[in-house]
């Protein structure tokens, strides 16, 4: 039996059950809509050798209809198909779809049809909010594992899935439910163009070492130093024995300093996340082994979506993220804290801006 699977879902049914088409067409078009195209349009797209996806219209009774669906209705796709994400502002100012019916969500009880004119009709209300990709939400869908191994490792990931607005819970083969943006984001942010570089990259997550070394060297010797009362540390401990370490270690007298002001931006983000309360005052950051390990469970949704593995394959590399997180941390809070410290030292560099106000 049908069941709203994401929030978003159980809105439209319930404004469809009580026969509110004003509602239904408010809250559809606050968001994004997903399209099934053909990979290989996809790729052209990603390689540069294309310009843009062929639709797969249908036709009865004269009519030309377009199928799209929603967040919580995107599902696994066979090998030829991927998934194109769309704003209403954009299908609707395409004059070649003037002639066209949008159906949203075929063959599910929250299924409804559009003219090009109803869209654009809609669109025009005054004081409608332009339609933008939706950030910082936590979006759970009813079809996903929240319990268990499984749940446990995709929990590792929701930090950034929460920041890229998709949903943290699922092993589909879509991660945004745009497949060129997830290839470019592989390829922009991470240098992955292959299956053997993404391998590569993963075994760097795993182990940990694709943050500063820098960070977990200083961040141990802190609570070996310090023992239970590494918060009280004085820094003038800290620094000096780093330094005496460092003297057997022929550090540039250049990544010397570069660490200890490291030390610093350490001590001032924990500061800030005592006074947001994110942290207690006896508690400090052992490791944000945590920011590889989250990050990790993303990359593999994205190979997924890029096909370098299978949903089964998949779900055992994210399995075993949060078993080395479990290994790790001691609880969700000690996790999210270390993934937090990791994230704004490697984007924030002590300037508290946008990334430490997202993060917080």
């Amino acid at each position: 039996m049908w069941q709203p699977p994401t929030d978003l879902e159980q809105q439209l049914h319930a404004a469809k059950s009580r026969g509110d088409l004003a509602s239904y067409q408010r809250i559809v078009g606050l968001g994004e809509v997903y399209l099934k195209v053909p990979k290989s349009d996809g790729d052209a797209l990603v390689d540069g050798t294309g310009e843009a996806y062929s639709l797969p219209l249908r036709k009865e009774l004269g009519r030309q209809f377009l199928d799209v669906c929603t967040i919580g209705e995107l599902d696994e796709l066979d090998d030829d198909w991927v998934m194109f994400c769309a704003q209403w502002e954009n299908l609707a100012s395409n004059d070649s779809h003037r002639a066209r019916w949008f159906v949203v969500n075929r063959g599910t009880p929250i299924e409804a049809a559009f003219s090009h004119d109803m869209i654009q009709d809609w669109l025009s209300e005054p004081g409608r909010p332009p339609g933008r990709f939706v950030h910082d939400k936590l979006i759970t869908t009813g079809r996903g594992p929240t319990r268990g191994p499984l749940a446990h490792g995709l929990a590792c990931g929701a930090h950034l899935a929460v920041s890229n607005g998709v949903v943290w819970n699922s092993t589909i083969n879509t991660y945004c439910g745009d497949y060129t943006a997830d290839m470019q984001r592989l390829r922009d942010d991470w240098g992955i163009e292959s299956a053997d570089a993404w391998s590569q990259q993963l075994g760097y997550l795993f182990e940990a070492d694709n943050s500063d070394p820098a960070i977990q060297v200083l961040l141990s010797m802190r609570r070996h130093l310090g023992g239970p009362a590494a918060a009280s540390l004085p820094v003038k401990v800290w620094r000096n024995e780093f330094l005496t370490w460092a003297r057997g270690k022929e550090i540039p007298q250049d990544a010397l300093e570069e660490t200890i002001d490291l030390m610093g931006m350490i001590l001032e983000y924990e500061a800030a996340f005592r006074d947001a309360e994110m942290m207690t005052g006896d508690e400090v950051v052992d490791t944000v082994a945590g920011y590889d390990y989250g990050r990790a469970v993303n990359v593999i949704r994205w190979g997924l979506a890029a096909r370098y593995c299978d949903r089964a394959a998949a779900e055992r590399l994210i399995t075993q993220a949060g078993e080395l997180s479990q290994a790790t941390y001691g609880s969700w809070h000690e996790y999210s804290l270390g993934y937090a410290l990791g994230r704004v030292l490697r984007f924030d560099e002590g300037a508290f801006g946008s990334c430490y106000r997202d993060t917080r």
